[in-house]
């Protein structure tokens, strides 16, 4: 089995967002991406997401949580990880996007 080591180049994390935001899901690759990487999620257990694991109600308004916790696919443990603040903008940005264009 290969051994993975973590992308640690921030320069080289840039240059993969600006891949994955090429075409017309790029913004929902870039979420993955930086996602996966603040997280350590693995790619089934990313896009097995639905939006109830990631949205909650406060004060009557729609707001990402603060913490995301799913169960694993491939451990079946429950785990939980804060989403960093990068990570919540992403989610953000996606919806408000996705609201004003019909979801």
């Amino acid at each position: 089995m290969n051994e993975v080591e973590p992308i640690k180049d921030l320069a080289k994390i840039g240059l993969m967002k600006d891949v994955l935001a090429r075409g017309k899901f790029g913004k929902y690759n870039v979420l993955l991406f930086t996602t996966g990487i603040n997280t350590a999620y693995r790619i089934s257990d990313l896009i097995s997401l639905k939006l109830s694991d990631v949205l909650g109600i406060h004060r009557k308004k729609i707001r990402v949580k603060e913490r995301l916790i799913m169960k694993e696919q491939k451990t079946s443990k429950n785990n939980s990880v804060i989403l960093t603040k990068n990570c919540r903008k992403r989610f953000r940005l996606l919806l408000k996007n996705n609201t004003q264009h019909g979801m």
